[in-house]
């Protein structure tokens, strides 16, 4: 890859992803269904309003409200799935991920160039429904090691293009979120082996 794609952290993530390939002579792309977060941000307003003079109860308050409303915004995405289907028709497993792209494990690999649109749904709060899109710019086949079986995995790599800014912070604030995790989980590992 080169420098460009290599400026940003890359981490480990496993989100599921849905993606279409974009028809390069179609003059005018179709556009998905976004799912509003909009009720994120009310939770957050009435968090913060309801438990202002307590700052230690409103942080774990807001959170739980957060996250309580990122599952059930969540839940209601999954029982939208079909109407994704049909506008994202492939699904893939995203492996590692940045702000300039990612790598995700495909049942089939287009070829470099292929320019493609992709629904990810970052694991974060409030809930985040990004529509990217991006080129592959680089396919590979991985040996992986699952359940004492040598499996062949295919991964793409794909470069976003005319990414948002809002979008890149986003990815941003998960990639700083998933590194400390990473972390955590490792410092864990040792402490238990010591």
């Amino acid at each position: 890859m080169d420098a460009e794609q290599r400026q940003f952290v890359r981490v480990s993530a496993d989100c599921p992803v849905r993606y279409r390939i974009i028809d390069t002579n179609d003059s005018s792309p179709m556009k998905p269904d976004v799912f509003d977060s909009f009720s994120s941000m009310e939770v957050r307003e009435i968090a913060s309003k309801s438990h202002a003079h307590q700052e230690e109860a409103d942080r774990h308050m807001m959170n739980m409200l957060l996250w309580l409303d990122w599952k059930v915004t969540y839940l209601i995405k999954l029982l939208a799935e079909d109407k994704d289907q049909s506008f994202f028709p492939h699904q893939a497993v995203v492996s590692d991920l940045s702000a300039s792209g990612m790598k995700f494990i495909v049942p089939n690999v287009e070829p470099k160039g292929t320019k493609l649109q992709i629904r990810l749904i970052l694991p974060i709060l409030p809930f985040k429904e990004l529509i990217l899109e991006g080129e592959v710019v680089r396919t590979r086949e991985k040996k992986q090691t699952r359940d004492v079986q040598d499996q062949t995995d295919l991964e793409m790599g794909v470069a976003f293009r005319d990414l948002k800014e809002s979008d890149q912070e986003d990815l941003f604030r998960y990639i700083i979120k998933r590194e400390r995790q990473v972390r955590y989980e490792n410092e864990s590992k040792r402490m238990t082996v010591t």
